[in-house]
């Protein structure tokens, strides 16, 4: 493995520890179980709901 790809897989580890990810994945998570277009928060209304204490991932009304 070289430096620079050391470098971005430690990046991309670290961002996942960080939860900077989470959107990304709820984006990912919503399209991947939901095909019939169910609605996608906006990403300010996630990290709104995030930092309120609201998790999409264990609200209980997904999956």
């Amino acid at each position: 493995m070289s430096v620079g790809a050391a470098v971005r897989e430690a990046a991309r580890l670290w961002r996942g520890l960080m939860g900077d990810d989470a959107y990304a994945r709820y984006a990912a998570h919503v399209a991947a179980e939901h095909p019939d277009g169910a609605a996608v928060l906006s990403e300010r209304e996630f990290w709104r709901g995030h930092q309120d204490g609201f998790d999409p991932r264990t609200r209980g009304g997904c999956c």
